[in-house]
């Protein structure tokens, strides 16, 4: 029995009830495994020498020793410095102990849950615990939550322990100030009175524009203010004040630095020609844009036209009728040569009014631009010999790198004779 459970302690819970009160047996299995204790005997589960051995090698063995031993200080210590949360094991006298506690934390923070109501205010034991693990400061009572010196020494490690301090020190300019130092997303737990801080939403959103979205009404409603924002990221236009958003100024600063950010400009500029077209010639490039605009000026010719030569399927948002018209859809299918694939059921009737309308000079540029467009152009097109003699050099540029492809010719037959997408792969 002694090579058993010297190799696996645990083994002691198939000895013998004589065996199990054997103290060498029991050292024996608790020094390899220290919860091998709850099989020992009542006698020796109240023996000192058995009960430190098995604190020494786990702390949280404490729970198994009799409650006499659980009272003994030199016991409980040794198992609180082993693993802390051994406290929750101790008896309530040794939990109000200052010294006990103090060891628990320092070698686990969130062990003074275990701690008296008493030391669990006690302002050496709370400092230990979050030197420790500042996550503590969230299991702490109010007292604690409240004290400007464990607070900021918190909030300066991890910002968003603010959240968990009392509302006296969230409208404390120093813990804020710390808190955003360390997390800038902290100025959400900050008072109304802080949110409104200019110095202090500066900090915060130096490097993330979008957490305006806390400033105040009051900043959120200041030109000046939302403008530095917009100007940066116009999505932040979003948590700009209704007048803002309708305010020309503010709103085209948005849309020339993003131009989706006219989805949050108000009904009445995105009816703006002006406006408008800023978002379409945007900084950032992005290409679904149009869809933001009016009615009106989704009707607009000249409006669609700027936005398909950016952004070919544009042309899917705009007015219906402008849909059918030859000039745009030339243009966007020279943008976007994938709007003359086959598509959905319900789109296959207009992508075929779409390639029907596709010239000689568009069939060129189409080809130039994306060698498997070839294969969605009409077939009058596609034995045109200047049409042909483009699509044959793109043909041996595609087929040098990807050798592996099908012929071209195979995928139109494919694709315009079942109406069927090809499959994976053409060029």
């Amino acid at each position: 029995m002694l090579a058993a459970v010297a190799r696996n302690g645990n083994s002691l819970r198939f000895a013998s009830e004589r065996l199990g009160d054997d103290s060498a047996l029991v050292l024996a299995a608790v020094h390899g495994t220290a919860s091998a204790l709850k099989y020992a005997s009542p006698r020796l589960q109240d023996d000192l020498d058995v009960a430190l051995a098995s604190v020494q090698a786990d702390g949280t063995a404490l729970r198994y020793a009799s409650p006499r031993v659980g009272e003994r200080l030199r016991v409980v210590l040794a198992a609180v410095k082993e693993h802390g949360n051994a406290l929750c094991a101790a008896s309530d006298r040794l939990r109000d102990h200052w010294l006990v506690a103090l060891a628990a934390v320092i070698h686990e923070g969130r062990a003074i849950e275990c701690a008296s109501a008493r030391l669990r205010t006690n302002s050496a034991v709370v400092a230990a615990a979050l030197k420790q693990d500042v996550s503590v400061l969230q299991l702490l009572g109010p007292e604690p939550r409240d004290n400007f010196d464990l607070v900021h020494g918190a909030v300066a490690r991890n910002g968003r322990m603010l959240h968990y301090a009392s509302e006296r020190l969230q409208d404390n300019e120093s813990v804020v100030r710390a808190a955003l130092q360390s997390e800038p997303t902290s100025i959400g737990d900050a008072s109304d009175r802080l949110r409104d801080d200019v110095s202090l939403m500066q900090i915060a959103t130096a490097k993330d524009a979008a957490l305006v979205a806390n400033a105040s009404p009051r900043l959120r409603n200041d030109p000046a203010f939302m403008q530095a924002f917009v100007s940066r990221n116009g999505g932040t236009l979003q948590y700009a004040s209704d007048r803002l958003r309708d305010e020309a100024s503010t709103v085209l600063l948005a849309v020339q630095q993003t131009g989706t950010a006219l989805a949050y400009a108000s009904a009445r500029l995105q009816d703006s020609d002006e406006v408008v077209s800023a978002a379409l010639a945007a900084r950032d490039g992005r290409l679904d844009v149009l869809q933001y605009a009016s009615e009106r000026l989704r009707n607009d010719p000249t409006i669609v036209m700027r936005a398909v030569a950016r952004d070919g399927f544009s042309l899917e948002v705009a007015a219906e009728e402008l849909q059918r018209a030859p000039d745009l859809i030339r243009a966007a299918a020279i943008d976007s040569p994938e709007l003359l694939r086959v598509g959905r059921p319900e789109e296959r009737k207009m992508r075929r009014l779409w390639r029907s309308v596709i010239d000689k000079p568009t069939a060129l540029a189409v080809v130039a631009k994306d060698a498997g467009a070839f294969c969605y152009l009409p077939k009058a097109l596609q034995q045109d010999v200047d049409v042909a003699a483009a699509r044959r050099r793109i043909k041996k540029a595609w087929l040098d790198a990807f050798h592996h492809i099908l012929e071209p010719e195979a995928h139109c037959i494919w694709e315009l004779e079942s109406g069927r997408a090809a499959p994976p792969g053409a060029p």
